[in-house]
């Protein structure tokens, strides 16, 4: 009877709710409200491609280069795996533009 009632909660708990995300619209005023180029980069970053917060802030000029012809990304991701991710084009040269223009090195971090 024990496990029947533990069975039953557990059912109980799973409820389908629609998923809340940003549209492009709430993108653009999010960025748009942030002062700082950092933060607009950092936010048009993590929408643009995927990557988790952690990931977006460790990133460096060092890992952008091309992948198979297209921009990409190197990212160390959770359990420290190596994966590509794609970078569109005009991000990279916002990224590539900011780390020039703040002076940063290849090893450096581009948005801490």
């Amino acid at each position: 009877m024990n496990n029947a009632l533990v069975q039953r909660k557990m059912a109980l708990n799973k409820v389908n709710l629609p998923v809340r995300y940003l549209t492009e619209e709430d993108i653009k005023q999010l960025t748009e409200t942030c002062k700082k180029e950092r933060d607009r980069l950092l936010i048009t970053l993590l929408f643009q491609t995927g990557v988790r917060i952690s990931e977006a802030l460790a990133l460096t000029p060092a890992a952008i280069r091309n992948f198979e012809g297209k921009p990409a990304m190197e990212i160390i991701g959770k359990g420290k795996k190596l994966r590509m991710v794609a970078l569109p084009v005009n991000l990279k040269e916002k990224l590539e533009s900011y780390a020039y223009r703040a002076k940063i090195e290849p090893r450096m971090r581009f948005l801490t």
